[in-house]
């Protein structure tokens, strides 16, 4: 079942995707090894969340293309702390 959401409704979805890219950014710029794994998670976490969240509404096309690449943006700075 999925639950239907006009486009300009998906604020909090962006947001989300925003906060786990602002969270991936301060483990980058961490200099505590155990603060970056902690803002990896947040970052993660806002991932599946999107993630999560997309699949279950009911999007147009458009809206499921920009949630698709905010969360591919997401999904390559959280492999970039991985590396590091």
């Amino acid at each position: 079942m999925t639950n239907s959401l006009p486009d300009n409704q998906l604020g909090f979805l962006v947001a989300e995707i925003e906060l786990g890219l602002t969270f991936a950014r301060m483990a980058e710029r961490a200099g505590d090894a155990w603060l970056a794994a902690r803002q990896r998670a947040k970052a993660e976490q806002a991932y599946e969340t999107v993630l999560g969240l997309r699949d279950r509404l009911d999007l147009t096309q458009a809206a499921h293309a920009d949630l698709s690449r905010g969360l591919e943006g997401l999904r390559l700075a959280i492999q970039r702390i991985s590396r590091a």
